[in-house]
C-alpha cells in the first residue's frame, strides 16, 4: 500500500509552498496566487490522487480554524494575535477556535481531534517564545501554519518574527 499524497508532496513537486498549495486546494477567496500556478498545483494534485479532507464541513457549514496557543498570560501580545486571526478568518467565512494548551501534546491532540470533528479547515499552531517544538502528528491531516515557532523536521511553513522586531520590543518595554 503506497502512502497517501500530502499538500506538502504538491508543494515539493509543484515548487511552491504547502500554504499555497492549501490557499489553491482550498480555493481560498482573494488569495494572491497566479493562474499558472493554480492550474499546476491542481494538476499535480490530481496526478497524485490527492483528496482534500473536509472533515464536519457538512455538519451546518461551520468552517473552523484552530488557534492553538502555549500560553496566553504571560505576554500582551496574545490578545493582538487572536483577534488579527479573528478578523481575517471572518473574511474567509471561517470561525477561530482558541485553545491554550499549555505545550501539553495531549491537549493539543484532544484539541485537534474534537475540532476535526467540528469542521476544522486549518490550525494555526502558536508558541508566545521563539523555539523549536515537536508538532502534532494531526496537524499533517489539515492545513497548517506555526507562528513564533518551527518544527523539527521542517514539516510546516513557519512565520517567525526577525530579532530586530523583538529587539525592539524588549528594548521599549524596558524603558517605559
Amino acid at each position: 500500500m503506497s502512502k497517501r499524497a500530502t499538500m506538502n508532496d504538491i508543494a515539493l513537486g509543484a515548487g511552491v509552498s504547502q500554504a499555497t498549495v492549501s490557499l489553491v486546494l482550498n480555493e481560498v477567496a482573494n488569495a494572491r496566487v497566479s493562474a499558472s500556478t493554480r492550474r499546476r498545483v491542481k494538476e499535480l494534485a490530481a496526478s497524485l490522487g490527492y483528496t482534500l479532507k473536509r472533515g464536519a464541513l457538512t455538519r451546518g457549514g461551520t468552517r473552523v480554524i484552530a488557534l492553538l496557543i502555549d500560553d496566553v498570560i504571560s505576554t500582551p501580545f496574545a490578545a493582538q494575535l487572536i483577534e488579527g486571526a479573528r478578523a481575517e478568518a471572518a473574511l474567509q467565512g471561517c470561525i477561530v477556535a482558541v485553545i491554550c494548551t499549555g505545550s501539553d501534546p495531549e491537549t493539543e491532540s484532544a484539541a485537534l481531534q474534537m475540532l476535526g470533528q467540528a469542521g476544522l479547515v486549518g490550525v494555526l499552531y502558536a508558541t508566545l517564545l521563539t523555539r523549536s517544538v515537536a508538532a502534532p502528528d494531526l496537524l499533517h491531516q489539515v492545513p497548517s501554519i506555526l507562528l513564533n515557532c518551527h518544527d523539527k523536521s521542517h514539516s510546516f511553513v513557519s512565520v517567525v518574527p526577525s530579532d530586530v522586531a523583538a529587539g525592539f520590543a524588549a528594548t521599549t518595554a524596558l524603558i517605559a
